[in-house]
């Protein structure tokens, strides 16, 4: 799922969550996700490769001063997704009946809507161990590559969404203890 893909698929189950709202009911939503490629290096060769993809979103349903919160993990389907968030609704709010009152509950209802996206460029994933294969030139690397994307944001039922992306590439590398 791209990044544009997330904050559309997540305002979307924050919309159709906020219609299922009644009363005073107040959704708070907090959403981080990642995606990224990792390789792994020994003796100066590629020994592990893969890829992480997940998403999760916290939801906190308020009324008045009570509130209860849940973590749901994203599919990436909107039926899927939007089955687990209704379900996730039903069952905080069925907390949400017992808890005590929180003294310390704060939140701001018309915050402003914000979109910060670092614009990194990352090296292909190939193209990356190449250059870190070339550079061991035969001698005995040892380290991990890693490059991706981080996301997070929050969203509220009135109206609020904020989220920031960023793109970050990096090789921790034992060279200097282990190349021969």
């Amino acid at each position: 799922m791209t990044t544009t893909d997330l904050a559309g698929h997540v305002d979307g189950l924050v919309t159709g969550a906020s219609a299922r709202l009644s009363g005073d009911e107040v959704l708070l939503v907090s959403y981080s996700g990642e995606r990224s490629d990792f390789v792994r290096f020994n003796h100066g060769a590629v020994r592990q490769a893969g890829s992480v993809e997940q998403h999760t979103i916290d939801l906190d349903l308020v009324e008045g001063r009570r509130h209860a919160r849940r973590s749901v993990q994203l599919t990436g389907d909107p039926g899927t997704d939007t089955a687990r968030v209704a379900e996730a609704i039903e069952h905080l709010r069925a907390l949400r009946a017992v808890v005590a009152e929180d003294p310390y509950l704060l939140y701001r209802a018309d915050g402003p809507s914000t979109t910060r996206i670092g614009r990194s460029e990352l090296p292909d994933p190939g193209d990356a161990v190449d250059a870190v294969r070339r550079a061991a030139g035969g001698r005995d690397l040892v380290g991990l590559y890693s490059a991706g994307t981080t996301m997070r944001g929050f969203a509220s039922s009135v109206g609020t969404r904020n989220r920031s992306e960023e793109h970050t590439s990096e090789l921790q590398s034992h060279h200097d203890l282990v190349c021969r």
